[in-house]
């Protein structure tokens, strides 16, 4: 194998391949890249990621030390002109410089595994960035246990994508104009999917457990999720009357209230809206607790919410006004981000009834306070 390129241009396409190549790895030629048609490649066995790499010569094909080789060219200055060798008897990778010559260790390149693929695949027609901006949307929603493996990434869901952790969920309507059959994306191949160049389409093999994506020089072929991805439509109320408040006033508030206990501790917040004004009551270790009041309108709200899921909740919204939709008290909240066709919901805490008395009494005190005035 021979390949002549600079070191800028061997750093960004290993950059590239870097969320493939975990730390760890007990099998060997995982940790290697292949070179091989112009492209890297890396694979975790789940799914397998090419980057094309700009060079001035590339023959042959080999393996190279992923980490060892994003080292080199990291401490090289970009436009290093690199040489790398490997002869076809063996021996180690031969790296040369300008002033230096380094040797790596080597693979066979036939022991490098590649996903399978069936012959038969259906090539369905995507808008890849509107598909993009609607995975980097909902991933941060996407569940990271092992016991419900199917929500462990993103559902292609009908037209729509979603992800869920059972705690709280992102869906993003009008996506997909193919109606697609629970496609069930793990996360890293996600992630991956949405930093690739908008696609044009998806490769779906016939039994729906490989999607092929290629764009801008680069490839995934990625194993799905085998399983069923819950229909989250049923927890989504329709039509539910819908409370208004002030974004940056109520994240100020959780801000506050939060700052009152450790960031990594389970704190319960209760909102409660009597379509006037809502109260945010928080209570934390050793009888450390706090109650503020600001405006609102609309329907009332009541429910007690993680702190730490609404306040990722309230990162991802837009725009000044914060709508919450609700059909009863402590029934799931539905958030809107202004944008018409996305929606985040949280499901409320149990066991906190004592929460919601406190923003309640905490509203009507204030309310007194008004009225004396």
């Amino acid at each position: 194998m021979k390949i002549e390129t600079n070191a800028g241009m061997l750093k960004t396409a290993l950059k590239a391949l870097k969320p493939v190549v975990e730390k760890g790895f007990t099998i060997p030629v995982l940790n290697m890249v292949k070179c091989a048609g112009g492209s890297l490649t890396a694979t975790d066995l789940d799914c397998e990621f090419s980057v094309s790499l700009p060079a001035t010569a590339f023959e042959g094909e080999g393996l190279l030390p992923f980490r060892e080789m994003l080292a080199l060219t990291s401490v090289l200055s970009a436009d290093e002109p690199l040489t790398i060798t490997i002869d076809e008897d063996g021996g180690p990778a031969v790296v040369a410089g300008r002033a230096g010559r380094y040797r790596l260790p080597t693979a066979k390149v036939e022991d490098f595994p590649h996903i399978s693929l069936p012959d038969k695949r259906e090539q369905i027609t995507v808008d890849g960035e509107a598909l993009r901006q609607a995975i980097s949307y909902v991933l941060p929603f996407a569940s990271r246990e092992e016991t419900r493996y199917y929500l462990n990434g993103v559902c292609l869901f009908g037209h729509a994508v979603v992800a869920t952790d059972g705690h709280r969920l992102a869906l993003c309507e009008g996506v997909n104009a193919h109606d697609f059959k629970n496609l069930i994306i793990f996360t890293k191949a996600a992630k991956l999917l949405a930093g690739m160049p908008p696609v044009t389409s998806l490769g779906v093999s016939e039994s729906g457990l490989r999607i092929v994506a290629a764009a801008g020089g680069m490839r995934l072929v990625a194993k799905l999720i085998d399983g069923t991805y819950p229909d989250v439509r049923r927890v989504i109320p329709q039509d539910a009357p819908a409370a208004e408040f002030d974004r940056m006033a109520l994240t100020g508030a959780l801000n506050r209230l939060t700052a009152l206990s450790p960031r990594n501790m389970v704190m319960p917040v209760a909102v409660v809206s009597d379509g006037s004004s809502v109260a945010l009551s928080a209570k934390g270790f050793d009888e450390v607790s706090g109650d503020e009041r600001h405006a609102a309108a609309g329907a009332p709200i009541s429910a007690v919410f993680n702190a730490r899921y609404l306040r990722e909740t309230l990162r991802m919204v837009r725009g000044d006004t914060l709508t919450m939709s609700q059909i009863e008290p402590f029934a799931p909240v539905v958030f809107r981000t202004g944008h018409e066709n996305r929606l985040l919901l949280l499901m409320p805490m149990r066991m906190h009834d004592d929460m919601i008395d406190r923003a309640r009494g905490f509203l009507g005190a204030a309310g007194e306070e008004k009225a004396a005035a």
